[in-house]
């Protein structure tokens, strides 16, 4: 299956990366607030893709697009790949002062990372797929783990992969963290299971 089948709107992807990184410019000022809280840039560049900080606009819906030429507002811009870790799907946009509130620029993509979902090193040892509150949180964590954009289209990808993944394994990094999931994504699907790192409970 090649990616013209896979992603619907590929030619505009193709078009909007290419805008993207065009306008993606090094900034001295963001990277030293990605470091002064505790990101490894290179890191995330090798597995995320530049995260650059530029200005953009908000629509309806909760989508955004890149500012040329009327005024925006800074946010960080990040690309998001499909299950295969290689294939850009969408672009997601957060600010430093609300770094939970997320934008979608195509409103495709349902979780960033989503590979880390189907890698079946998520589960080893009892382990689980941890599911961060925004991609700043993500970036700290190292970039292991995910993070939801769209609860509903999550939980049919979770339904969908029953039997791909016969024991899902979520988890979040507080019990209070866990109900929200919980929550979130109820009713959950038979082969899902949500906990806290025994450590967690333990403190």
């Amino acid at each position: 299956m090649n990616a013209l089948t896979k992603v619907p709107h590929y030619y505009e992807m193709l078009g909007v990366r290419l805008q993207y990184l065009d306008l993606a410019l090094p900034n001295n000022d963001a990277n030293r607030w990605l470091r002064e809280r505790s990101i490894d840039i290179k890191h995330a560049v090798n597995v995320a893709g530049p995260v650059i900080e530029m200005e953009i606009i908000a629509m309806p819906g909760g989508i955004f697009s890149f500012c040329e030429d009327r005024e925006g507002f800074m946010a960080f811009v990040m690309m998001v790949f499909d299950r295969d870790a290689v294939s850009v799907i969408d672009f997601i946009a957060w600010t430093r002062d609300k770094p939970g509130r997320v934008f979608r620029y195509f409103g495709y993509a349902d979780t960033l990372a989503v590979d880390q979902l189907y890698n079946p090193a998520t589960y080893f040892a009892d382990g689980g797929l941890m599911l961060h509150r925004s991609p700043f949180d993500w970036l700290v964590a190292g970039c292991t783990g995910a993070v939801v954009l769209d609860t509903s289209e999550f939980r049919e990808r979770l339904c969908a992969a029953r039997q791909e993944i016969p024991q899902c394994r979520i988890v979040g990094d507080c019990i209070g963290r866990a109900r929200e999931l919980r929550k979130a994504l109820s009713p959950i699907p038979p082969h899902v299971n949500i906990f806290v790192p025994a450590s967690t409970v333990a403190a």
